[in-house]
């Protein structure tokens, strides 16, 4: 039958009894019109409350008038509706009201509905020491390599159920570099915008980096954007991101990008409907702090959980890997009569202009002894004038770029992870990823509490007990 009305509810309390209450609208046109007669019907196997015109029915609409019309009003309140909405709605705080004809539908609110469901599903997985995890903007698989060896370290066994990015070319490193990429894990070549939703499992992790260039100052400055939202790649992701989130139903969510992501309205828009559907927020900037790493590249790192999951508290990240003490810890052995060893006049030249014309881009000339180097980007294959360079031991005119292998020590991400690419594919892989030690520090975290969820009270089903009570309420 079709709806005449929906409504969503705040449940009421009125002398010590939950309350749900329903006035006007289209009360009349369902047949609850001044003086019918209708039943409460306690439906337990389908965990919903039923008000349904019976002219044997022991309750009578009642109503209020004024000059111009009656007003129906249907007052559910007494022990055996607290009792039912309780032990088996589980205590909603919202509820659905589907009207139909001669029928009113109460279920449990959608929202919490499916914060049940998913905290349910990752403690009866918690109970296995086992987790699904999925990861959208996977690039190359490093931030997903990171969190499942964060994972495994707190005895949790993670399980890639699918990664989605929109380069097929990342996708296939992931496939063939990251040991936790199976033959089961699914793969998804998409935008989150055009990804379709029948096809994405549920997952009790999603971990996601939403694309960055944006939200960068370097990018708003280079595609001259008055706000982030007006990038081509970053404006739109944010709503199919959370389409994903709907239809995957986390319990834990992990958002990492640039630091200045924080303040921008697609961070506000995503901490806002996050937790209108029942996430508990905390965020925080992490960096080469988290261990393995002597790249400077800070990232701010949003956390959602499940309110029903307690309150988890991400200071207590702690660092996962040991930190060589310099960068020359890491460098390769190159002749100094390497073809890599180049002069890059033009980069010398545009510093020369930079200075002149009041501009703060210097050139990051390293001799390797330093404890750090600044942020390697996705396009350092091409010689850029801020990105990181080691100056010739030899000749102090000559530079070079760091290899694959430096590149992912700096980032301490295991250099199996870019086996068989190019160096130009590789630094795209490694420039876009995240540091290493933050996502297994995340990992760890998650993976600890995740096992704490074992001691928790679990979500058990209804005992057979709440049948015969609600069943002998309805009989009375």
């Amino acid at each position: 039958m079709n709806a005449k009305q929906v409504s969503y509810l705040k449940i009421g309390q009125h002398r010590g009894n939950q309350r749900i209450w329903l006035e006007g609208k289209r009360l009349e046109a369902c047949g609850f019109t001044r003086g019918a007669s209708y039943t409460t019907i306690f439906d337990v196997p389908g965990r919903r409350l039923l008000v349904k015109v019976d002219e044997k029915g022991d309750r009578i609409v009642s109503g209020r008038t004024n000059e111009e019309a009656f007003t129906p009003i249907i007052d559910i309140c007494n022990a055996g509706v607290s009792q039912h909405l309780v032990q088996v709605m589980g205590g909603p705080v919202r509820v659905r009201a589907v009207f139909r004809s001669g029928i009113i539908e109460i279920t449990v609110h959608e929202h919490e509905r499916r914060q049940k469901e998913r905290e349910e599903r990752i403690k009866t997985h918690a109970s296995t020491a086992t987790v699904s995890v999925g990861t959208t903007c996977a690039g190359g698989g490093i931030s997903c390599w990171a969190l499942h060896e964060g994972l495994k370290d707190s005895g949790i066994h993670g399980v890639a159920e699918f990664i989605l990015d929109m380069e097929g070319k990342y996708l296939q490193n992931a496939i063939d570099n990251n040991p936790f990429v199976t033959k089961e894990t699914r793969i998804f070549e998409a935008s989150l915008e055009e990804m379709d939703l029948e096809f994405l499992p549920q997952v009790d992790i999603l971990n996601s980096s939403l694309p960055c260039t944006g939200f960068s100052k370097s990018g708003r400055a280079k595609n001259r954007l008055q706000n982030p939202e007006s990038h081509e790649s970053a404006g739109t992701a944010i709503l199919g991101f959370l389409k994903i989130v709907e239809a995957v139903n986390p319990a834990i969510i992990i958002n990492e990008n640039v630091p200045t992501f924080s303040s921008s309205a697609t961070c506000d828009l995503l901490r806002g409907y996050l937790q209108k559907l029942g996430y508990r927020i905390q965020e925080r900037v992490l960096g080469r702090q988290m261990g393995g790493a002597l790249e400077s590249r800070d990232r701010h790192i949003l956390v959602a959980v499940s309110s029903g999951l307690g309150n988890w508290d991400i200071e207590q990240i702690v660092a996962s890997m040991p930190t060589p003490v310099a960068l020359s810890e890491v460098l390769e052995d190159i002749p100094a009569d390497d073809p890599v060893w180049k002069e890059y006049q033009y980069l010398a030249e545009k510093e020369n202009r930079d200075r002149k014309a009041g501009k703060g881009f210097r050139r990051q000339l390293l001799t390797g002894n330093e404890s750090s180097c600044g942020t390697i980007g996705r396009g350092y294959n091409k010689g850029r004038s801020t990105e990181p360079f080691l100056v010739s031991p030899v000749d102090p005119t000559k530079s070079r770029l760091f290899t694959v292998a430096e590149h992912c020590r700096v980032k301490g991400i295991p250099e199996a992870a870019v086996n068989g690419q190019n160096s130009t594919v590789a630094h795209e892989i490694l420039g876009q990823s995240v540091l290493f030690g933050v996502f297994k520090s995340i990992g760890r975290f998650v993976g600890s509490l995740t096992a704490d969820l074992v001691n928790c009270a679990p979500i058990l089903p209804w005992p057979k007990k709440i049948y015969q009570i609600q069943l002998s309420l309805f009989a009375a």
